[in-house]
């Protein structure tokens, strides 16, 4: 979720607050309702409005997450200590 936000804000997907449009938040606060709940509006009206905002959100192209706005993504490759070739055998 931080690495989202925090993507999103670093592209101008925020708004001057640094906070995801309403159509993103449809879809994040669902994919993430077991570490965050916004504390206005009430949670029974967030889920009824996200709720109903989350399938236009998607129609709409957005995501919940974005694999392209992760670290582990953006990391540079790690050098990777190649395998010898398999040793065959021939009789």
């Amino acid at each position: 979720m931080i690495e989202t936000f925090f993507g999103l804000a670093q592209l101008g997907h925020t708004d001057g607050k640094g906070v995801p449009y309403p159509l993103q938040l449809a879809l994040s606060s669902r994919e993430f309702s077991d570490v965050i709940v916004f504390r206005s509006p009430p949670l029974a009206v967030q889920r009824a409005i996200f709720g109903t905002l989350a399938p236009l959100a998607r129609w709409r192209g957005y995501r919940a997450t974005y694999p392209q706005l992760s670290r582990v993504m953006l990391a540079p490759p790690a050098f990777s200590q190649r395998s010898p070739a398999p040793h065959h055998n021939r009789s």
